[in-house]
């Protein structure tokens, strides 16, 4: 499975595309939300694993972009520490 992860968190970056990795999945890593909104343009991927607060522009924003505008229906996990519920889509 191809997964692309955007997390800007070096730590658990590197730990979620070592495990990952381990069970037998290639893990596309990006950690800017300007450049997630552009990532399926060209590549194709099972699922995204999507941190919120990016640096370039939030996964909320990243999600809109993918959904509204681009018409992408690729499943998403949300990954966060983000506490509230302000700006969910």
């Amino acid at each position: 499975m191809r997964i692309l992860l955007i997390e800007d968190d070096p730590i658990l970056g590197d730990g979620l595309v070592a495990g990952l990795g381990l069970s037998g999945h290639v893990v596309d890593w990006l950690v800017d939300g300007r450049d997630a909104i552009n990532a399926l343009a060209n590549d194709r991927f099972s699922v995204a694993i999507l941190d919120i607060s990016l640096p370039g522009a939030s996964g909320f924003e990243v999600l809109r972009a993918w959904r509204r505008e681009r018409k992408h229906h690729l499943p998403v996990l949300i990954l966060t520490a983000h506490a509230g519920d302000e700006g969910c889509i």
